[in-house]
């Protein structure tokens, strides 16, 4: 399968010195830039409301080991168990709606979180 890759610009997406590319590719996936069939989207929440606007194909969205990435699937440390269920088409895609005020993007999802 071929996989898009999109990353947080202030966080680093490693797992033990390995890169997030690095990782993707040992699992049998090619990382390209060209018509990927689903991206991989790793950061926090903000960076994945970001990039997920602008996806064109699905998305596995992955905390960075910093983040709280309460909108994630897992963490980097989950990304081979989660590699291995889409090669066993073990998944499900969910659509969201975007809503467009003033010609800003924004998903229509709304989440709590605490506060210090």
């Amino acid at each position: 399968m071929k996989v898009g890759v999109r990353k947080s610009r202030r966080h680093r997406c490693e797992l033990k010195g390995s890169d997030l590319r690095s990782l993707i590719s040992r699992s049998g996936f090619t990382v390209t830039s060209k018509d990927p069939e689903f991206y991989v989207i790793c950061g926090g929440d903000g960076t994945f409301l970001d990039e997920a606007k602008t996806a064109d194909k699905p998305v596995l969205f992955i905390r960075d080991e910093v983040s709280v990435g309460a909108l994630s699937t897992g963490s980097l440390s989950d990304l081979p168990r989660l590699i291995k269920r889409i090669e066993e088409g073990n998944y499900w895609i969910s659509s969201h709606r975007l809503l467009s005020a003033d010609g800003a993007l924004a998903l229509a999802d709304v989440y709590f979180t605490h506060t210090d």
